[in-house]
């Protein structure tokens, strides 16, 4: 069978913090947390893109989302580039 590695963002960037604070797991209350996976299988697009099963309304998700958002999490990666300066005042509402 296929084996898949599965990758988050780091503790200690704007998207782990967003993520954090969007799905209100912080690291002591949940042991597990390691931050918002990054989509693994297709091979296609393989971590530069949201896991789709988690983050399907946001348009960093893998796939076609004609009523795709941006998301305060996108926005916050987009800032940990080091290129943007986000405006969170457009941020749209995920499902």
């Amino acid at each position: 069978g296929l084996s898949d590695r599965v990758w988050h963002f780091r503790n200690g960037t704007r998207a782990y913090a967003a993520a954090q604070d969007f799905f209100d797991c912080h690291d002591g209350d949940s042991p597990g947390w390691q931050g918002l996976p990054l989509m693994g299988y297709p091979s296609l697009g393989r971590n530069s893109h949201w896991e789709t099963r988690i983050m399907r309304d946001d348009v960093m998700s893998y796939g076609f989302n004609p009523k795709g958002t941006v998301s305060a999490i996108t926005l916050a990666a987009l800032e940990d580039l080091g290129f943007y300066l986000a405006n969170y005042s457009a941020v749209g509402c995920m499902a």
